[in-house]
């Protein structure tokens, strides 16, 4: 899952906390601001905005490593 840790008014953290109680899923935030994300998941993997494709690649990379995929 790519998700931007604003959605709107709701915070994507708090999307991503609710989906993960069903079970682990490869997830990635994307945000201008990575504290936000910090601060409610401190081991998130989180790419800051702007970013490059290479940036991405990496992060969902890593992603799925560690999510066993």
């Amino acid at each position: 899952m790519i998700v931007d840790a604003g959605l709107g008014r709701e915070s994507g953290v708090s999307v991503v906390e609710e989906i993960l109680r069903a079970g682990p899923l490869a997830h990635v935030f994307v945000t201008g601001d990575p504290n936000r994300v910090y601060a409610r998941m401190p081991s998130a993997l989180v790419v800051r905005k702007p970013f490059r494709e290479a940036e991405l690649a990496r992060a969902i990379d890593m992603a799925l490593s560690a999510a066993g995929s």
